[in-house]
């Protein structure tokens, strides 16, 4: 846009259509100054070090949408003028949907019931809250699992009356998978990450990532009758494929040995 010529800064052009390197940075800095904008490149930037942190898919549909709802700047579609790009933005997070709303007693609502607009948080902000209300540290990783799993995904934020559950989520007594697997460890049980994985999931029914103490014991109870007897008959050399394998070997000898018996018959014989 800033060599089409139709648009302030237009940079000197000392043979016609050429121009260079440097007028050409001078005019893009000149015209940041007078007038900041973003690209789509920029707001990747700005989603990085502003720690909005969204992920690739909800930061591409949140910018499409901004730009759609806005002038295109100098002409270009996909160019926002920073000050509507803020404006859009502080509608997206304070007055984003979903909204609440007002339930009867029987905990339905109707096409007449009222809304309220609660807005929705961006990742540092509920990680901030997390660290700062729970009395257990959570890693990024941990508290970034549960916020995407709860987060809006048209606008990659979290909604308000969401944040209860990621609490909940994190806050809920019982064992995760690791600490799971360090119990099935002391425990003296060798069993191979797959196993474990697989028995946590099988014993966590309502999916809530933790087990208590009932769930503890059926995962327990699922390794002793199922994954180690196979684990001690792989090591033994006594699984059903390792069993088929040897009895098929030794067919194959009594065969051979047969052959010759029978071979030797009838060489006597003759």
């Amino acid at each position: 846009f800033v060599l089409s010529g139709k648009h302030e800064p237009i940079v000197h052009q000392n043979y016609p259509g050429f121009v260079t390197v440097a007028d050409v940075k001078t005019a893009l800095l000149q015209l940041m100054g007078d007038e900041p904008f973003l690209s789509d490149d920029l707001f990747s930037w700005w989603n990085v070090e502003s720690r909005l942190a969204l992920q690739e898919i909800s930061k591409r549909k949140v910018y499409a949408s901004i730009c759609a709802k806005t002038p295109d700047f100098h002409g270009a579609p996909n160019l926002v003028r920073w000050v509507d790009m803020r404006k859009r933005l502080n509608t997206c997070i304070l007055r984003s949907k979903p909204y609440l709303e007002k339930r009867s007693a029987t905990g339905r609502t109707t096409s007449s019931s009222k809304q309220y607009i609660v807005g929705s948080l961006w990742f540092e902000v509920l990680y901030d809250v997390v660290i700062s209300s729970m009395p257990e540290r959570y890693s990024r990783e941990e508290v970034r699992e549960y916020y995407d799993a709860y987060a809006n995904k048209s606008t990659g934020l979290l909604p308000v009356d969401r944040v209860y559950d990621v609490i909940a989520k994190l806050g809920r007594p019982g064992l995760k998978f690791l600490e799971f697997s360090r119990f099935v460890k002391n425990l003296g049980i060798e069993v191979d990450q797959r196993s474990l994985r697989l028995a946590f999931n099988r014993v966590d029914i309502d999916q809530s990532f933790t087990l208590d103490a009932d769930d503890v014991e059926c995962g327990i109870t699922l390794l002793l009758r199922g994954v180690l007897p196979r684990q001690v008959l792989q090591r033994a050399g006594l699984s059903t494929e390792q069993i088929v394998r040897h009895v098929a070997f030794w067919l194959l000898i009594l065969l051979v040995v047969f052959f010759f018996i029978v071979v030797s018959f009838v060489a006597l014989l003759n």
